[in-house]
């Protein structure tokens, strides 16, 4: 599934907004943080590191 938004009380990125394109969780986190690639409209990117948080996922053709 593709995430639409990862958020908690301090930070909120989503696809679609502030000019996020995808975002991405990748394999740098361990069991206490989850490390996501959040990618720009221009290609730039940030890697976030996120504790507590929530994602919120959208469903893609090919997760029916």
């Amino acid at each position: 599934m593709a995430i639409n938004r990862i958020y908690n009380d301090r930070e909120c990125y989503q696809v679609g907004r502030d000019e996020v394109s995808r975002i991405e969780k990748t394999n740098h986190g361990d069991e206490k943080k989850s490390i996501y690639k959040v990618v720009y409209e221009d290609d730039s990117f940030l890697f976030v590191g996120l504790l507590e948080h929530n994602v919120e996922e959208q469903m893609t053709i090919f997760d029916c």
